[in-house]
């Protein structure tokens, strides 16, 4: 026989985080991989390429190749029945939800089936049939060796857990479970198989090929729904059936053990602070000194919930939540592990308060006492604002809104709050009364109240007195607020005023001020402008005589009265305006009573006379002023507008421009403001423009001499006048 070689498997190793699993991996051409601790001895930890494992520090494991050299299948039981979806036994689900068995076969049948002493590296069971797609939670085989020979109790003591837990979902069909750690039979020992799952609610069935009818107890299970520790309770249904199992047994060489390295990072420590306690919007920065230490730096921080943090990726966020909240921080060090944290901020809860006072209305300056009242954390204390104490009287001075803060043992406070209607005291003036000798005088408390008291005992709001004194009324409004007044009543004697005489005045004089004895009354009148200055004005008033009336403004002051004489201004008429040309004259007619003056005299035959003529070389208004007997005057006007006459306009018809100093130039002749000369060929073309009458045509063009012809001619002129004439002719040129 030759020897075989088994390679050595080529492993991989990983990095995790403390309290990770990391998955080893293996390969090996040659055979099938097993997973130790050590280098050489020892149990196998696990089987397959792969291998999860965690570790609380940095660990090698060894990974060894199994290269099977012979195997072999021992079936055990081979009958054809399969279970139904409500009956048992079955390693799978029917109608409960979870379902823990024991399986009884003997030694003397795996050894009638070929097997031998040695490792059993899986099991087999023949699925004929399946019902519904729920997976098996938390599926696990367990095998034990045993000397009983019929399950007539439920097996207790150390089963080897050679596969799961795990999810499964059967399928039809032979199901192969390779075992994650070998077992090991001796070759003598019965062999119990024990399956478990726990489904909350029933599960998928899966009908099983079964032997039935054996001389033995060979079945045990313990059946139901919503037994989530099912897998720890004992067996109690019997049967003598059980599912037929194929065991299948590998034989072969081992190659040595290759390391694989799990490198196990530490965790970062997190430290999101002490737990704190706030009054209702308060904040805090949270987080520890430092937030994050150990692993390896740099940290990546995460704060959650995000409610109340101003920012969620600091390690030390300011939080102002608006309830209790634990806030959990998540800190990611540069290798990727994440360690947490948390923090607790407590919102203490408010302070119940109010607040109270002995009168919610008052009169001003009566007295008021407030109170606050409630319950909280300890006692409160409260506090008002206004200048307000709690439980002292006070007058408020106006109507306010009074604050009431109460403060808990935690320094959380409360606000409540009363209104305070201050009725003001009913306003009352009475002026001082004054009156004339021999009369008496009327006082009025004024209206608007409810009640009147005076000195005097009577209780109506007015009053009549003769004699002088001091006397004082007391009112009382709707609100029951009462104030009171003095007055002093005084006797006076009659004083009557003098108007001093005034006038004569024409309608055209100013205003002027009439004068009186005793100032500080009022005028009136036709005439009068200002009834407090006695201010008179003569144009207002029209001519005529107008009586004016002074009356006193002190208390027993009379009245005096003057009649005024206006008079009225003459009749002026200085006539129409007129035009004229200049050089002519014209005749001014006035008209009018009285003494005539013209102005200005330029121009004038006379100025005191009624019709002067009037000889003025430019246009000139006239002033005629006429002054009545009673020396009043007026003026009219008239104006006299002189026009230009307009200038007689001359054009040659003929010049001839041969330098011998007579009509060598053709000039346009005539006082005219202004001037625009043309001149025209007889194809149209213009030769010669001017605006000045001082520059005329020579007879050339573009510095060249025209030879004699007929020319045409456009002249457009302005006179002094204003007046605008354009006129057309024809010229001829002569050599």
């Amino acid at each position: 026989v030759s020897p075989v070689n088994v390679l050595p498997p080529v492993t991989t190793g990983v990095a995790i985080c403390a309290g990770q699993v990391g998955t080893l991996t293996a390969s090996s051409p040659t055979g099938d991989i097993s997973w130790f601790s050590g280098p050489t001895g020892g149990s196998a930890l696990a089987t397959g390429n792969s291998y999860p494992v965690t570790a609380n520090s940095t660990t090698t494991f060894y990974a060894e190749a199994f290269q099977v050299v012979n195997s072999m299948v021992a079936q055990v039981g081979n009958g054809t029945t399969s279970n139904t979806n409500i009956t048992y036994p079955t390693p799978f689900g029917n109608f409960n939800g979870g379902v823990k068995k024991q399986f009884l076969y003997r030694a003397s049948e795996l050894t009638a089936a070929g097997a031998i002493a040695g490792d059993i590296n899986s099991i087999a069971f023949n699925v004929t049939s399946l019902n519904g797609t729920v997976a098996h939670q938390s599926f696990t085989i367990s095998i034990k060796g045993t000397a009983t020979a019929s399950l007539n109790a439920h097996e207790a003591g150390a089963f080897a857990l050679v596969y799961g837990p795990i999810n499964y979902l059967p399928v039809e069909g032979w199901n192969n479970f390779a075992f994650t750690t070998p077992f090991n039979w001796n070759g003598t020992d019965n062999i119990i198989i024990e399956t478990c799952f726990n489904n909350l609610s029933p599960s998928s069935n899966a009908s099983t090929e079964m032997t039935t009818g054996l001389p033995f107890i060979a079945s045990r299970y313990v059946a139901g729904s919503n037994l989530p520790n099912i897998c720890s309770s004992s067996t109690v249904t019997t049967s003598t059936s059980r599912p037929n199992v194929r065991f299948d047994q590998s034989f072969g060489c081992y190659s040595e053990r290759s390391p694989a390295e799990l490198i196990v990072n530490p965790l970062p420590v997190a430290k999101a602070g002490e737990d704190v306690a706030f009054c209702p919007g308060n904040s805090a920065t949270i987080g520890g000194s430092p937030s994050a230490s150990g692993g390896e730096a740099p940290y990546v921080y995460s704060w959650a919930p995000t409610t109340g943090l101003n920012n969620t990726t600091v390690a030390n966020p300011e939080a102002s939540p608006t309830a209790t909240t634990s806030y959990a921080l998540t800190v990611t060090d540069n290798k990727g592990c994440i360690n947490s944290d948390t923090i607790i901020f407590t919102i203490h809860a408010l302070p119940v308060v109010n607040a109270n006072t002995t009168k919610a209305e008052v009169c001003e300056g009566d007295a008021i006492t407030l109170t606050g009242s409630g319950s909280g954390a300890g006692q409160l204390v409260y506090t008002w604002n206004n200048n307000a104490s709690n439980g002292v009287s006070f007058s408020p001075p106006a109507s306010n809104k009074y604050v009431v803060t109460g403060t808990d043992a935690n320094g959380c406070t409360k606000k409540d709050s009363v209104n305070i209607a201050v009725n003001p005291l009913p306003v009352i003036e009475i002026e001082d009364a004054v009156f004339c000798q021999g009369d008496s005088v009327q006082v009025d408390a004024g209206a608007g109240f409810a009640t009147y008291l005076w000195s005097t005992g009577a209780t109506i709001r007015t009053i009549y007195v003769k004699s002088a004194g001091q006397y004082s009324v007391t009112v009382t409004d709707s609100k029951g607020c009462s104030n009171s007044d003095n007055l002093q009543v005084t006797e006076q004697q009659k004083k009557i005023p003098k108007i001093t005489a005034s006038g004569p005045y024409c309608e055209s004089m100013p205003a002027q001020f009439l004068q009186v004895d005793l100032p500080g009354g009022l005028w009136s009148g036709n005439g009068i402008t200002d009834m407090q200055t006695g201010l008179f004005d003569p144009g207002n008033s029209g001519a005529g005589v107008h009586a004016v009336i002074y009356e006193g403004g002190q208390k027993c002051e009379g009245k005096d009265s003057i009649n005024i004489y206006v008079s009225a201004l003459p009749d002026v008429n200085a006539g129409d305006d007129v035009n004229i040309l200049i050089g002519e004259s014209t005749q001014l007619i006035g008209s009018g009573q009285g003494n005539y003056t013209w102005s200005p005299s330029e121009g004038l035959s006379c100025v005191n006379c009624e019709k002067p003529v009037a000889s003025p070389q430019e246009t000139t208004t006239y002033i005629l002023k006429i002054e009545s007997p009673d020396g009043c005057s007026d003026v009219d006007s008239v104006t006299v507008n002189v026009e230009l006459r307009d200038s007689e306009i001359f054009v040659p018809t003929m010049f001839s421009p041969n330098g011998d100093g007579l009509n060598d130039e053709l000039l346009v002749y005539g006082e005219l403001k202004s001037m625009v000369l043309l001149l025209y060929n007889r194809w149209g073309e213009r030769i010669f423009e001017s605006t000045d009458q001082a520059i005329g045509w020579d007879g050339t063009h573009k510095g060249l001499a025209l030879d004699p012809g007929v020319f045409v001619y456009i002249l457009q002129v302005t006179h002094h006048s204003g007046r605008k004439e354009q006129l057309k002719g024809n010229v001829t040129l002569v050599r």
